[in-house]
């Protein structure tokens, strides 16, 4: 694991450790336009669904890929930017 690859649950697991179990959780998206001047748009959604299913292009032997699904977007239907601190810690501004 390093600052921004989180590969598996076990890592995802680590990550976590040290936070309030009661804490709330999202997942926070950094989406950058090809073209244009535009800036990033930095957007947060909880976490949906936890599903676990194989992944079509491993082979049949790999373990099958947990995957955590987007859930509500925070602040819909208004958009939300995330915090500038949040975004910093990220790395993104």
């Amino acid at each position: 694991m390093n600052d921004n690859h989180i590969a598996t649950v076990g890592e995802l697991i680590a990550a976590l450790a040290t936070q309030d179990p009661a804490s709330p959780v999202r997942i926070a998206t950094c989406i950058r336009l090809p073209v244009g001047p535009q800036s990033p748009v930095h957007h947060q959604v909880t976490v949906g669904t936890v599903v676990s299913a194989p992944d079509e292009d491993a082979e049949a032997a790999d373990l099958p890929v947990v995957w955590l699904g987007g859930g509500k977007e925070v602040g819909w239907p208004f958009h939300r930017d995330l915090p500038p601190a949040v975004a910093t810690a990220l790395r993104w501004s």
